[in-house]
């Protein structure tokens, strides 16, 4: 039997190591700045939260949604290869 496991070189292993920490601070960014617009809209007396949780995007927003996914995927696949 043939193993086609992929090896990792110690580059690669820095690569996803650096996307991966990068990944994580641009997370809990969004995280702490979406708790705080949050905090700050219900102190206005704007109660957000729930309506978030149930919010469903039009057509509209949802193609513009799934393109930038794509994007970003992309991009972060991108630096993946290239080390960027």
């Amino acid at each position: 039997m043939t193993d086609t496991t992929p090896n990792l070189r110690n580059v690669d292993i820095d690569r996803l190591g650096k996307a991966l920490l990068t990944l994580a601070g641009e997370v809990w960014t969004l995280r702490d700045r979406q708790r705080i617009l949050e905090a700050v809209l219900e102190a206005q007396g704007i109660a957000v939260s729930d309506a978030l949780e149930r919010y469903q995007p039009d057509t509209e927003l949802a193609a513009q949604l799934a393109e930038q996914r794509a994007a970003f995927i992309e991009a972060l696949l991108r630096s993946l290869e290239n080390g960027d």
